[in-house]
């Protein structure tokens, strides 16, 4: 592998399309990325999945696109645009800083 490449995986893509993207992070890894492994590993990672397998005290929120303003407050939102504001405008989630 090669410390200078990188592989953008867009959590929208893996919502819309997640074979497609797991088999393209599988093979940017350079590992196997047969159909049924692909498969396999969409299957066993779903929200709806994990959700129930955590309970109450589940990490997993929605998996919803855009859930996120239901539970940033304006400082997170504030301090979020600090770190990584420019980021989020260069990979196209963001025009500018008005958000």
């Amino acid at each position: 592998m090669f410390p200078n490449k990188v592989h953008v995986v867009s959590y929208e893509n893996l919502l819309r399309q997640p074979k497609i993207e797991v088999s393209e992070i599988l093979k940017f890894l350079g590992v196997n990325s047969d159909e049924n492994i692909v498969r396999q590993i969409v299957e066993q990672n779903t929200f709806a999945k994990n959700e129930k397998s955590s309970g109450d005290n589940s990490f997993f929120r929605k998996g919803i696109d855009g859930d996120w303003v239901n539970y940033f407050s304006d400082e997170n939102k504030e301090l979020y645009k600090k770190i990584a504001g420019d980021e989020l405008i260069k990979l196209s989630y963001e025009k500018d800083l008005n958000w």
